[in-house]
């Protein structure tokens, strides 16, 4: 599966934009996808501005 499906089916699955698209690239970070759902889970909503997008 590519990145980009991996991202929408995490977002349809109920994670943030933030988190579906850093956990979709998690491997070539070189970290666990439970470990960028964590660190995604800190920039939802547009880091709280609502103007930036936090993925």
């Amino acid at each position: 599966m590519d990145n980009v499906s991996k991202a929408v089916q995490y977002y349809e699955n109920g994670y943030m934009c933030s988190q579906a698209v850093f956990a979709a690239f998690a491997e070539e970070f070189g970290i666990t996808e439970k470990q960028a759902f964590q660190i995604g889970a800190c920039f939802g909503g547009g880091m709280c501005k609502g103007e930036v997008c936090g993925a």
